[in-house]
């Protein structure tokens, strides 16, 4: 009897393994992640910050770029923070505006003086003028016609203003369309020998 019962139990479990999923017939194993090999390189890690600031140069090694005549800015050829070499173009100066009021007294004087020259040599053809006078009058009339010069109304082309040397254009206090008078500064350049950049990251 106990044999009887030893070969039920022994076919029951060779039936449950025999009904068992197969080896071939098995589920493929999930594919949890993925992985790929590369080459390992050794060298330093560089990293880019990008951040805004202001550049401040030492005042000892810049050069103001003033204006060497009065006139308008007819064109700016360069911006703050802009390399450039001796000689480069930075602006384009041209006459005053023709109906300024200044521009409108200096040819009443020039004419004045003018006048006055030919009216004071008349005098000295008659005697009754010295030639001191006579080259006071021509004084006048050559000083008039510089003031048109430095105005731009003589007719001269539009002036070119350059950089006096290689550098940084630090500021430019200039505009175009604006009048600038003789000596004022339009253009800062300074040198890259002292350049101090104050920034936030």
């Amino acid at each position: 009897m106990r044999s009887l019962e030893s070969l039920v139990i022994a076919s029951a479990l060779a039936l449950g393994t025999s009904c068992g999923p197969s080896a071939e017939t098995a589920a493929p194993p999930e594919i949890l992640a993925r992985v790929e090999s590369a080459t390992v390189d050794r060298g330093p890690v560089e990293e880019v910050l990008e951040t805004y600031g202001t550049a401040e140069f030492d005042p000892a090694l810049t050069r103001e770029v003033t204006a060497p005549r009065s006139g308008e800015v007819r064109s700016i050829s360069v911006v703050a923070g802009q390399s450039v070499r001796a000689g480069d173009r930075l602006l384009e100066l041209g006459s005053i505006p023709e109906a300024s009021p200044e521009a409108e007294r200096a040819r009443i004087d020039f004419e004045f003086a003018r006048r006055e020259l030919d009216r004071t040599r008349r005098m000295a053809s008659m005697q009754l003028a010295t030639n001191a006078e006579v080259q006071r009058a021509e004084q006048a009339v050559a000083a008039n016609r510089a003031a048109l010069r430095g105005l731009g109304l003589d007719g001269s082309s539009t002036l070119r203003v350059a950089a006096p040397i290689d550098g940084i254009v630090a500021r430019v206090p200039a505009q175009a369309g604006s009048i600038v008078a003789a000596g004022q500064l339009v253009v800062l350049v300074a040198t890259a020998q002292d350049i101090s950049v104050r920034t936030g990251f």
